[in-house]
């Protein structure tokens, strides 16, 4: 993956944030075996490695991604329990949809599960 840094860790250089086109993928030393100097906002970065967790990832629903993104995110800056309560408040009208439904007919049939694709994710004010 090829993109601009967009984050780096400020306490340590253990992680980072690189963003090529519409994905953004936050890269993590695995065991801090690396460091990435804390000055390198915005520059361009390559970085090589396995990406069959990312292939994983991407074959579930886009829905479910995107909601486990915006818990993530959400419980950065709050409490665990007003996480907890967010996160179950989001999963009594995710599990709603299609998805679920093709995701263990897949499964069951021994194939690929395929989804349709969500609107592009709202901008926050």
């Amino acid at each position: 993956m090829t993109g601009e840094l967009t984050e780096v860790c400020q306490k340590a250089g253990c992680w980072m944030v690189l963003k090529e086109g519409e994905v953004t993928a936050r890269i993590l030393m695995k065991d801090h075996g690396f460091t990435v100097p804390m000055d390198v906002k915005g520059k361009s970065a390559i970085v090589e490695g396995t990406l069959e967790i990312a292939a994983r990832i991407a074959a579930h629903s886009p829905l479910a991604i995107w909601g486990t993104k915006e818990a993530i995110n959400y419980t950065r800056d709050h409490s665990v329990a007003d996480s907890l309560r967010h996160i179950a408040g989001w999963q009594s009208g995710m599990f709603v949809g299609g998805d679920m439904m093709e995701e263990f007919a897949a499964k069951a049939e021994g194939r690929s599960a395929s989804f349709e694709e969500i609107p592009s994710r709202p901008e926050h004010p």
